[in-house]
Parts: C-alpha cells; structure tokens; sequence
C-alpha cells in the first residue's frame, strides 16, 4: 500500500497505524511527492480520534528525523505541529530546527506561523534558538500576520505570550493586533476560546483595554458544555490569572462544569483548579469531593512542588486547613535551591494563613527573601505577612523587606499589609523604633493622596487578607468604642492575629487592620501614639 492509500485509509478507520512506521521508512527513497504524503499521514495520526501508543510514536518521530530537512516548509511545520503533541522531543527537535532555519526568507505563510508557533509554545522553546524565533518575529511575522485565518488566531497569540522574556516586547505589537479580532470572531472553537483567554490573560493590560476579555468571557459561558476538561482548566487558569471580577454568568456557570469534569482530571491538574477557583471565588462546594477525589488517586508522590502550592495555597485562601494535605508534605518535598519564586511565596503564605509550622519553609523564604528586587508587589505584600507570622518571625528579613516595600506602596492593601508586619515588630520589641516609625511614615505618605481606594482590580490572592474589595470605610464611634475595650488588653504578637480573626468576622478585611493599628496606639499609653505611627486616626 502506498503512502497516499494508508492516509485515506486512516482517514476511514480501514488500517492500524501500525502499518506508517515501515512506509516512512522507505520515503526518502521515493519521489518528492511521496515526502509531502508522508508528512501528510503523520498529521492525520496526530489527531485526537486515533489510538497511538507512545512506542509507536517514538518509532515514528525517528523515522521522520530523514524527512525534515527534504520537504517544504508546509509539510515540515505540520510535522513539527504533529510531533510536539505525541511525540518526545530527543529524537527529532534538533532535526526540525535546523530545518526551520534553512527555509529561505518569505518561504513562510501565515498558516505556517500559526503551526510553529502553536509547537513551539507546546514544547515552552525549550531548545528554540534566539536567532530562530527573532527572525520569525522580525521577518516573517510582519509579513503574514494580516493573513492569518479565523481558525489560526487563537494558536497564533497563545504562542506569542508564552515567548521567553527576551522576545515577548518583539510581540506586543502582534498581540495588540490581533486582540481585537478575537473579540470580534464568532465562530471560534470551545478550544479556540481557551487558548484566546490564556493568550490574553498573559498581558491582562492589553485584555482589559481592548475589551477583548470580557468578549471571549461572553462567548465562552455558551461553550461550557463542549470544553474538554484540560481546555477548561486552562480557561479557569486563565480568568484567575488576569485578576478581573469574571463575567456573571459566567462565575455562575463555571462550578457546574467543574462538576462535570473534574474526576477526568490528574492530580496535577486539580491543583491548578482548586487554586484558580478560589482566586476567582467561585462557589466552592465541590471542595471536598474533589479533595476526595485528589486522595484516591495513587500517585500523590508525583506530584511536583509547584502543584503542591498551588493546592494548599487555594485552600488556605478558602479558610480549609486541611492536616492530612499539609502531612503529605515531607521535607524530601523540598529541592534544593533553586526554588520557583512563586512556589516559595505561595507555601510560606499558605502555611501561615494555615497555621501550620513547617521548619522547612524557613529555607524557601530565605531564599525568597535574598532576591526583593525580582518579587512582583503581590509576592512582596505575601512574605510580609507571613515573616510577620508567630512561627516565621524573621526581625532581620522583615525589616529589610519592609525597606524595599516602603516606595513601592501605589495601592491600599500594601499599606495596610506593612502596617500589619509593623505592629508585629512594635509587638516583639515593646515600643515603636524610629527606624520602623519612619517606615510606615512612607508608606502613609505614599497612601494619603486618597481618601477612598477604588480597586479597579479584585484582589489577588495573595493580597485578600488585607482588603475585601471595597472602597476604604472611615472608623465610626461604635468601631471606636468597642476597638477600646479591646485596648485595654496587653497584646502579644499571636494575640494580634487572633484579635485580626475575630474582628474581620464583623467588619471585613480591611477594617480590621486598620482597627489593630489603632488598637495598639490607643493600647501603649503614648509609647506608639497616632502622631509616630502616622496614620491620622483620631
């Protein structure tokens, strides 16, 4: 059978796959047309409806390492596109690249960009050289992007976001252009959908000023039902990562398809839904049969660090300390450094909303901590908090976090979140240094301009024990009132936080922060009055 008979053969489900592995083989000996037909099939049986194992993949992804170099760019970004789906990467990446990097200049279509950046994004570049990917973006990227078709936008700007960090401003512009086509197209696949959200949600900015996200978020709320479940994981990774309130109906809809899905999914891929539900605060129910679900599983060892934060860090995020997760976190858990940076704020914050004393997390915040200027703000505001905790108390790395902190405070909850780690240091010295006075006094200066903080943006999750979303309430005479009895009480550093706990149940986030930093003025007979501590309150 030749090699045109087998595709129409796979096509009508008449032949195992079993037979391309010896037909690729003899390609190379065949006329050109009989390399494109080869590419041709390889693609056909990288689609979903076949049943390939991974040794035939290997078998094949070696057989078509002599085929790379020999067919057009067409036919080799097909293959590429086939390949990174199915197939590991050792036998036949270096192959392909060079390949790619011969083609001549203008050799390119728009539909060619689509595929290889659509692999390449699915392979994270790894490998990728930095001259390849510049000339794509510099050369032939200007030249196709007005001719990239309704099916390939989509695949296009989920590879443009996910280029390394010294690539990503060489594709701002394209990303720019094609946001509002997405918005506009109508007729995108429930996967399309996914992968516009995660392409978007990556440069939240550009989402939110072309309107292009809550479009997508519209249009995906009637395609719900018709996500597969890692498409719908990446949509609900992808709203929690741009921060924004999701569209109603859509945040009603979102649990029921979780319900739905979820018992389809690993374990590393529950993780990344608890976390992301609770980021978006969707109605969590299903909490406990997903932890359920987790538990039953039988390879909880092979889940990765990173995975392991994002979980506790959901839960603590939804008030569930769960002892039996947290005991499943053995210190052989812990790499040595190098860790993620994310990976360390998210344990270190999780185990202190959780309570729970992990001598380990010590080592990760150290090395969080040694590196202030690569933590975005919300990171920052995290390891205040949780170096401000009773059993991660750190006077040195608190203070010379809270040095860095102090001009970068542009929004309510930083401030608040330093008055926090503050009174902790106030606290465990007993008075109120003037180094760490005229801190706060930054931070003040920093914050008063306004009266009232609009949050444009919903809190991250890192930041919600500071603010609950709402424009700052002044202190009322009942607030006052019953803050003094409460004043009268010597404060111990733990008593802080129980004080936090038991007030937030009545008045919010916010409001109790700024009543324990009352408290503590009112409670210190001048020792740390209003005037040192800068607040203003009366």
């Amino acid at each position: 059978m030749s090699l045109r008979g087998l595709r129409a053969a796979l096509r009508e489900k008449r032949l195992a796959p079993e037979r391309l592995p010896a037909l690729l083989r003899q390609a190379p000996l065949e006329p050109p047309a009989a390399l494109i037909e080869a590419s041709l099939c390889v693609h056909e049986l990288s689609k979903g409806s076949y049943s390939v194992s991974r040794p035939l993949w290997d078998e094949i992804s070696r057989d078509c390492v002599p085929l790379m170099s020999r067919v057009p760019v067409q036919n080799l970004t097909l293959l590429i596109n086939a390949l990174s789906a199915r197939a590991p990467t050792a036998t036949w990446l270096p192959s392909s690249l060079r390949a790619l990097q011969a083609a001549p200049v203008g050799a390119f279509s728009a539909q060619d960009l689509c595929l290889t950046f659509a692999a390449l994004a699915r392979l994270s570049f790894a490998e990728v050289p930095g001259p390849l990917l510049a000339r794509l973006l510099a050369e032939e990227l200007p030249r196709c992007l007005a001719e990239v078709q309704p099916r390939g936008l989509a695949a296009l700007a989920h590879g443009l976001s996910q280029l390394p960090p010294p690539h990503q401003a060489d594709a701002r512009w394209a990303l720019e252009a094609l946001a509002p086509r997405l918005a506009s197209c109508r007729d995108l696949r429930p996967a399309e959908l996914a992968l516009a959200l995660d392409a978007l949600s990556r440069v939240p900015e550009l989402g939110a000023e072309s309107g292009a996200m809550r479009k997508l978020e519209e249009s995906l709320c009637g395609a719900l039902e018709a996500l597969k479940p890692l498409e719908l994981v990446m949509a609900l990774c992808a709203l929690a990562r741009a921060q924004s309130t999701p569209h109603p109906p859509l945040a009603e809809a979102l649990p029921g398809a979780v319900q739905r899905s979820f018992q389809c999914l690993p374990q590393a891929e529950l993780c990344i839904v608890v976390h992301s539900m609770a980021k978006l605060d969707l109605q969590m129910d299903l909490l406990p049969a997903m932890l359920a679900h987790f538990s039953r599983q039988s390879s909880a060892g092979e889940v990765s660090l990173d995975h392991w934060a994002l979980l506790l860090h959901g839960l603590a995020k939804c008030r569930l300390r769960s002892t039996q997760l947290w005991a499943q976190l053995p210190s052989t858990r812990f790499p040595a450094p190098p860790v993620p940076l994310r990976t360390a704020v998210r344990l270190s914050l999780a185990a202190a909303k959780s309570d729970v004393k992990l001598p380990e997390l010590r080592r990760l915040m150290e090395v969080a901590a040694e590196q202030p200027e690569d933590l975005e703000d919300e990171a920052l505001a995290a390891l205040v908090y949780t170096l401000a905790h009773p059993f991660y108390a750190d006077r040195r790395l608190l203070l010379r976090l809270l040095q860095l902190a102090s001009p970068r405070v542009f929004a309510q909850s930083m401030a608040l979140q330093m008055r926090v780690a503050l009174l902790a240091l106030f606290q465990e010295g007993g008075v109120a240094t003037l180094r760490a006075a005229r801190i706060l006094q930054g931070a003040e200066a920093a914050t008063r301009a306004r009266a009232d903080w609009q949050l444009p943006l919903r809190p991250s999750a890192m930041q919600s024990d500071v603010h609950d979303g709402k424009p700052y309430r002044p202190f009322t005479r009942e607030i006052r009132e019953t803050l003094r009895a409460y004043a009268d009480q010597p404060l111990e550093l733990k008593k802080l936080f129980h004080l936090h706990s038991f007030i937030e149940g009545a008045w919010g986030n916010s409001v109790a922060l700024h009543l324990m930093v009352h408290s503590v003025a009112l409670g210190r007979g001048g020792q740390c009055s209003d005037a040192c501590l800068g607040t203003g309150f009366s």
